[in-house]
């Protein structure tokens, strides 16, 4: 099981980075796209557009950090080890 989740954790690792990365890219797709419709060479929906990716991957971000959090805490509930806490007592 310990391998299971540890697996799922670094899976969901890899998830957030990738959103991450998406999100960057749409946050400078919303810069071109502004720059583009400032000159009128894109229309108003096509900048919805650009606004929409960006909020669909600031969600995906926010579902990679649940997911994230929800295996981290399966993890420490069935080993009792949480991670995030120094074990040797100090």
């Amino acid at each position: 099981n310990i391998h299971n989740f540890l697996a799922e954790i670094e899976q969901y690792v890899q998830s957030y980075l990738t959103a991450k990365e998406g999100a960057a890219l749409a946050e400078e797709g919303i810069r071109l796209a502004a720059k583009k419709q400032e000159l009128g060479l894109m229309s108003a929906f096509e900048y919805r557009d650009a606004i929409k990716s960006f909020h669909q991957a600031q969600q995906q971000i926010n579902q990679a950090k649940f997911d994230l959090r929800l295996s981290y805490e399966q993890l420490v509930q069935q080993t009792g080890i949480d991670l995030a806490q120094p074990q040797c007592g100090f």
